[in-house]
């Protein structure tokens, strides 16, 4: 503060320029609180009397900032299954926002505000499937820093499993065989077999009899079951063929010797043959 005529006397502070602090010597600097409302901007008045009694009033508009940022996920949502990189879109609410931040181990990365992006591709791919953790996080100018929000995400890039239960492979049947296949999956969603190009749908972890029409529509012999069971995201187990056999022919004996309703001397050799 200065005044180049008569030079400066007493100073005088208010926030709103009604009430007033008393007249004081100037100094350099001048502790001061401002009025509440974090976030909106303040106006500081002071006025300076110079030794001639004259006074002239100034005014300091001031950002009031003493809260970290609030941050809102907008997605992906907590405990949701990706077999993609998930999409992250975070809007983070302070006026002095200096970065958005996200954590998958000890992996991270800055994110800009309220705007969709995928998970960075090397952090998908150093993933295995199952269970993750993101951690989101923002800081503003003045470095505070918000609460850490941590989403539990799942990696789904596989196929379901399947389990044949029943039937055994390369076994032998006189009527329809049973079937009990379980698919494991956290979105499993079908499972289904196909014999001659016919598909038949199954319940899951169910036993149920091979469906008649195809059994009677079999020639004796071999004939191969493929299973199939798929997830929500189209991830197709293919690799399953069961191999049987339809056997409903008793078997035909023809007796070579001894001939039917012949006299014997002595014990007969037998002989067979067994088709």
């Amino acid at each position: 503060m200065s005044d180049v005529s008569s030079g400066v006397q007493e100073v005088r502070y208010s926030n709103d320029s009604i009430t007033w602090t008393s007249w004081e010597p100037a100094s350099a600097s001048k502790p001061w609180v401002l009025t509440g409302g974090d976030g909106n901007s303040k106006i500081v008045y002071y006025e300076i009397k110079d030794n001639a009694g004259l006074i002239t009033r100034f005014s300091d508009t001031i950002g009031l900032d003493t809260m970290a940022p609030i941050i809102i996920i907008n997605s992906p949502f907590n405990n949701s299954y990706w077999n993609l990189q998930p999409l992250i879109n975070i809007t983070a609410l302070d006026l002095n926002l200096d970065d958005i931040w996200y954590r998958v181990g000890s992996d991270q990365r800055i994110i800009a505000n309220n705007t969709e992006e995928a998970l960075d591709i090397d952090i998908w791919n150093s993933l295995d499937n199952g269970q993750f953790e993101l951690n989101i996080w923002a800081v503003d100018n003045f470095n505070q820093i918000s609460e850490t929000k941590i989403l539990t995400l799942y990696k789904d890039t596989q196929a379901p499993q399947i389990d044949i239960n029943l039937p055994g492979n390369e076994t032998y049947w006189n009527t329809e065989p049973e079937i009990l296949i379980s698919a494991f999956d956290p979105n499993f969603e079908s499972i289904w077999y196909e014999v001659n190009g016919i598909k038949v749908m199954l319940t899951n972890g169910v036993s149920e009899s091979l469906d008649s029409s195809i059994w009677n529509g079999l020639s004796q012999g071999a004939f191969q079951i493929y299973i199939y069971s798929n997830d929500t995201f189209g991830h197709l187990n293919n690799s399953n063929i069961i191999t049987l056999f339809k056997d409903t022919i008793t078997p035909s004996i023809e007796i070579n010797s001894p001939i039917n309703d012949t006299f014997w001397s002595s014990p007969s050799g037998y002989s067979s043959i067994c088709n």
